[in-house]
C-alpha cells in the first residue's frame, strides 16, 4: 500500500467491509503470493510474467 495514513485507513475500512459482505472474496483476489523479502527476484519475475495474476504480493510474515 503506498498511501498516506488517511487513505491507508480508508482502504483498511473498505477491505474489512468487503470481507464482511463477501466473505472470502478478498483472499481470492490475492493470486500470487511470494514468501519472504529474500525472494525479491521471484517477486519481480512473477510481477512481470504471471498469467492471470490479479494481485502479486510478498508475504513478509505468517499470519497466525
Amino acid at each position: 500500500m503506498n498511501a498516506n495514513r488517511e487513505y491507508f485507513e480508508l482502504g483498511v475500512r473498505d477491505m474489512a467491509q468487503a470481507e464482511a459482505e463477501y466473505g472470502g472474496g478478498l483472499a481470492r483476489l490475492l493470486t500470487h503470493p511470494v514468501k519472504g523479502l529474500e525472494n525479491y527476484r521471484e517477486l519481480f519475475d512473477t510481477l512481470a510474467t504471471a498469467k492471470g495474476a490479479i494481485k502479486v504480493f510478498c508475504e513478509v510474515a505468517d499470519i497466525a
